[in-house]
């Protein structure tokens, strides 16, 4: 289930001020699933303390993806972070805990529904993560809320 299908439509402010709502995380998984169908730059390697992630890069702060319609280019393979979206996740030590984002406009009225959707299917992706990927999220992404 994605946010997509239940959220508030605020105008896709998640992918077009994506500074605001947080850098668009990959795994190395979702890193090499977009790469094999696009073949132009659009994300780089980010180190954190403990791990690494890579990060998509923006276009005039909105997400490399985003169409001019407000559609998802990469919609059918696009990585998890975008999938879940608002909810997010912290790793330490072996384990994972789900979370709304407070910065999503509408994450008082996330349904409950979608949270659990999202969390199953995070939960099924998240075990082909690599623990340096799972870390560098959770210090990237997660600490931002």
């Amino acid at each position: 289930m994605e946010m997509g299908d239940v959220c508030q439509v605020c105008g896709q402010q998640c992918c077009r001020k994506t500074e605001k709502f947080g850098r668009i995380a990959l795994s190395e998984k979702d890193f090499l699933r977009i790469e094999f169908h696009v073949k132009e730059p659009f994300a780089r390697r980010f180190h954190s303390k403990n791990g690494w992630i890579y990060l998509m890069e923006l276009r005039d702060e909105k997400c490399t993806f985003l169409r001019t319609d407000g559609k998802c280019s990469i919609n059918s393979f696009k990585p998890l972070d975008c999938k879940i979206y608002p909810l997010l996740f912290h790793y330490s030590d072996g384990q994972i805990t789900f979370f709304v984002s407070f910065r999503c406009p509408f994450h008082h009225q996330v349904p409950e529904e979608f949270i659990e959707g999202a969390t199953q299917e995070a939960q099924k992706e998240l075990v082909e993560w690599s623990e340096q990927n799972l870390k560098g999220y959770s210090e990237i992404v997660s600490s931002n809320g």
